[in-house]
């Protein structure tokens, strides 16, 4: 998750993540500081969205974070390979 994602807030999605971690799903949280939502794109430089202000009016910032980027696309195979593998 980006911490600069003001779209899609990390603090509610990791209270919502603890709470499952607390019931024994297998999830994992990385908030990736300075990153935008949608920092995992490729290539999507940084854009403001004015046309998607938020009921608080919040403009929803985008951006692709490289080193989040590159980190995240290692971990989500990883996590998978760990916790989906069969018998």
């Amino acid at each position: 998750m980006g911490a600069e994602d003001v779209w899609t807030p990390a603090a509610p999605c990791k209270t919502f993540l603890d709470g499952a971690v607390g019931r024994g799903a297998p999830v994992e949280t990385q908030i990736y500081p300075g990153a935008y939502h949608g920092f995992d794109a490729p290539n999507q430089p940084r854009l403001e969205l004015p046309n998607y202000r938020t009921r608080a009016g919040v403009v929803p910032i985008i951006g692709t974070d490289p080193p989040a980027r590159q980190d995240v696309l290692a971990r989500v195979p990883a996590f998978f390979a760990r916790n989906l593998a069969g018998p």
